[in-house]
């Protein structure tokens, strides 16, 4: 599989070190010395020509638009995939950006993964070696997003984290989204599978899940439990059972990821 060499241009020493000590470990990324501000990244981009770069838009003295100006005033990456780090929304810069060479717009703070998985999506594959790499990434992508969901609604309705249950319970609904439309038996099929992952017996799981759930409805929110379920849970119930709690949350959250485009 072909490799990419990569420069990564930001003056951010904490968002720099992590990006570097993240590309480091991918077989298939040639790190290249990454620029600690805008004229170091213009002088790295003439003297390495990187296959793709990382670039910070909000940098002091010369910013993301600056270091494009230049590269396009000295003829430099011209085949170079750029993408734009940035915190900033505003579809005037976007197309400043894209009009100056930027590949793609990456809006930030946002995972590793996702910047990865972004950079492979435009990565020149001509002899179609990306391509179960950019499945297994999309795969990863989903899961990233149905945990992230899940943990919203958790901390939404005031669930405790220090409960086995908690993890238990975001193993089982993760699992019940990816597998929707199959007819998820909990017993048979999810918890199960749970407890494989977290290294415990079934009858645990749904132990653990059911006592997340009461102590959820003790302490947590109840206003905003109820908004979550709706009708589908009587207001003088103590608590949903495991089964209400995980399809509803799974169907939540896979009307949301229905929704993104």
């Amino acid at each position: 599989m072909k490799t990419y060499s990569l420069l990564i241009v930001t003056d951010n020493v904490t968002l720099r070190e992590r990006l570097e000590n993240y590309f480091s470990k991918i077989p298939i990324i040639t790190l290249l010395p990454s620029a600690i501000d805008g004229a170091a990244g213009v002088v790295h981009a003439q003297l390495y020509n990187p296959d793709m770069m990382l670039l910070d838009m909000l940098m002091p003295k010369m910013d993301g638009i600056a270091v494009l100006r230049q590269l396009r005033a000295q003829e430099l990456c011209k085949n170079t995939r750029i993408f734009a780090l940035s915190s900033m929304k505003g579809e005037e810069a976007i197309q400043l950006g894209e009009s100056l060479g930027v590949t793609y717009h990456i809006q930030m703070p946002t995972d590793e993964s996702l910047i990865f998985s972004r950079m492979m999506d435009f990565a020149p594959d001509q002899d179609n070696s990306l391509k179960l790499l950019r499945s297994r990434m999309r795969e990863n992508e989903i899961n990233l997003q149905i945990d992230e969901y899940i943990t919203k609604l958790f901390r939404f309705m005031g669930c405790p984290v220090s409960l086995a249950g908690y993890y238990q319970a975001k193993t089982v609904i993760a699992f019940c989204i990816r597998n929707i439309g199959r007819g998820i038996c909990l017993s048979k099929d999810a918890y199960p599978y749970a407890a494989k992952v977290h290294g415990v017996n079934s009858k645990q799981i749904e132990r653990n899940i059911r006592n997340f759930i009461e102590v959820s409805w003790t302490r947590g929110n109840l206003k905003a439990q109820h908004k979550v379920f709706g009708n589908t849970v009587e207001e003088d119930k103590t608590r949903p059972t495991n089964k209400e709690f995980i399809f509803n949350i799974s169907e939540q959250v896979s009307r949301r990821l229905m929704k993104l485009p």
